[in-house]
């Protein structure tokens, strides 16, 4: 059963939680507005930043060198023509390419290092490394964001992001290229996981499905398109890029800390100030019982603590329930980013206009995204998830259909439109998975639960560019990707639906919630619960009704919660 706090107001004798508090300070107002833009600001440039290589490893046509001499297109026969060796009539053999000629169609990093036959493998290894750059974002900024706060840890890895961004432009190798796009990616996986429970942490219950439909990376990677094809030049795009992510900087002196962050880590007046400052911007009266459930909801955190449970990754796996939430969640987000990166990466295989391809496989979300909103609070979000990845399996099984069936200038706007279809129902998917995450983990390991998965959604955006390569083996590209998408179908039957939860703010605390889940849903969760207080009572050794009776918890209130749902948009994040 999922947990929240509460405190039994003396004179009502109504239960009061930390949303009721939220509520109280005017729910969703003018505050939550302006606290949503300053904290999606910092997301704006992740969609383009991480899909830059998109354009930037863009293989413009290019022909074999001889010599020094064939500079001029005219000089070149067809034969020429992205191939690696050439045959020499007097020899009689064949000699390798002395250089490359590339048309200037658009300058990217294929065409200033030559990334092109034996050192084609060049490519994948950058975005390889850039990936690997999120994953060591998306694991340090978990455990950072818990231990000094969302709001240090969003600014200083957006600042670091920005400022990166312009140094890459100045590369002079592509070795020195590959190194500014790990740490670019640092920030970015930093940035990815932080944001998502910030502004959660903010929104009352039944207001928390706008942020679903709040299409931050659609409108950063649309943004990318017109700068690709405006710019067309991978130094000013990079240029661009920081630039753009620069004025979110200035929300530093106005987004506050997360209220339940400092309350978890006891800084009530901090924490009262910014009730009074949400409050007062909304234009209500600020509640009474405050300091109260502030003070509650430490103490039970506390209770915790005294027994030494500092709170790390291997939280995550104390329980049955729990290890197979985090290995179910953590393998759907490996796979999907795969997929999804795969496609993304992978797009300038497809027919039709480059610019125009990276622009509809970003907005063909959107159509789709706004019914997510809908869907979440009438079917739930196992239904809806399961329908957005049945809706991706069917045009991903079409694509391997059509590369095997027909012939190959009859499939280009086949298996162009077949892939945008796949790419919005996947895409659409790992976006309302976030839901599912955010409801079944409290605050103290919300943040390490998102390091989790999207630890493992950057494995696979790591391996992404070899193992799903639409340029030299669609087939079994198409293949893996329609398979990865059954697969998650199967694994999404074996997750209980969390429509209707409210956030729990502790993993330990006996405050119940009844929900309006059906008889089986809230037998399973209390069976669930059951077995993680089990576990970790025999890890030390101490018996925690004992200790939370000693608190004088009041008694289980009957919560009647609205639907909540919370879409992060990659992430993926990835994302």
């Amino acid at each position: 059963m999922v947990t929240v706090y509460a405190v039994a107001d003396k004179k009502s004798g109504k239960t009061m939680t930390m949303e009721d508090l939220i509520d109280g300070c005017g729910g969703f107002g003018k505050y939550q507005i302006l606290l949503i833009i300053g904290i999606y600001l910092h997301k704006l440039t992740c969609g383009w930043s991480i899909l830059q290589m998109s354009f930037v490893g863009y293989i413009p046509n290019w022909y074999c060198e001889a010599g020094p001499s064939t500079r001029n297109t005219s000089h070149f026969s067809n034969h020429t023509f992205k191939t690696c060796s050439l045959y020499n009539n007097d020899t009689r053999s064949t000699q390798s390419c002395q250089g490359y000629y590339f048309e200037p169609t658009a300058r990217t990093a294929v065409s200033e290092w030559d990334l092109v036959c034996d050192q084609k493998w060049i490519k994948a290894a950058i975005t390889s490394f850039q990936m690997a750059g999120v994953l060591v974002g998306s694991i340090l900024s978990g455990q950072l964001a818990d231990l000094f706060g969302r709001k240090k840890t969003t600014f200083c890895f957006s600042l670091l992001h920005s400022l990166l961004n312009f140094g890459a432009a100045f590369s002079t190798s592509w070795e020195m290229f590959a190194g500014f796009r790990f740490i670019i990616g640092v920030g970015i996986g930093a940035i990815l996981v932080v944001t998502f429970p910030y502004p959660m942490e903010f929104m009352p219950t039944k207001w928390r499905p706008i942020l679903a439909v709040i299409p931050i990376w659609i409108a950063g990677v649309s943004i990318f398109s017109v700068a690709a094809l405006v710019l067309n030049d991978w130094v000013y795009l990079h240029i661009a890029c920081g630039a753009v992510g620069l004025p979110a900087m200035l929300g530093y002196f106005h987004v506050p800390e997360s209220v339940r962050w400092l309350t978890l880590k006891g800084r009530f007046d901090e924490a009262e100030k910014v009730f009074e400052k949400m409050a007062a911007v909304n234009g209500k009266a600020l509640p009474k019982q405050i300091r109260d459930v502030l003070e509650k909801v430490y103490q039970d955190e506390m209770v915790t603590r005294s027994k030494g449970r500092d709170y790390t990754y291997k939280d995550l796996f104390k329980g049955k329930r729990q290890i197979k939430i985090s290995f179910i969640f953590g393998y759907m987000w490996f796979s999907l980013s795969a997929a999804y990166y795969g496609l993304s990466f992978g797009v300038s295989s497809l027919a039709g206009n480059l610019y125009l391809n990276i622009f509809l496989l970003s907005v063909v979300e959107l159509p789709c995204l706004l019914g997510s909103f809908y869907f979440n609070n009438r079917i739930g979000r196992k239904w809806t998830i399961i329908s957005f990845l049945f809706i991706g399996a069917v045009p991903a099984c079409g694509c391997l259909i059509v590369q095997l069936a027909v012939s190959p200038g009859s499939r280009g706007a086949w298996i162009t439109g077949l892939c945008l279809a796949a790419k919005m129902g996947l895409g659409v998917a790992w976006e309302n998975t976030q839901t599912w995450i955010s409801e079944h983990h409290p605050t103290v390991i919300r943040s390490l639960s998102f390091g989790l998965v999207n630890t493992t959604a950057r494995v696979g955006g790591i391996l992404a560019p070899f193992i799903i390569d639409l340029d030299d083996q669609p087939v079994i590209a198409y293949a893996i990707i329609a398979f990865i998408l059954v697969g998650d179908i199967v694994l999404s039957f074996l997750v209980s639906d969390t429509k209707g939860r409210m956030l729990s703010d502790s993993i330990k605390s006996k405050t119940l919630l009844i929900q309006q889940n059906g008889k089986d849903n809230e037998e399973e969760d209390e069976k669930d619960e059951k077995e993680n207080d089990d576990d970790e009572d025999n890890d030390d050794g101490v018996d925690d009704d004992d200790d939370v009776d000693d608190l004088e918890i009041p008694e289980v209130a009957k919560v009647n919660n609205s639907a909540s749902c919370f879409v992060y948009l990659r992430t993926e994040s990835v994302i």
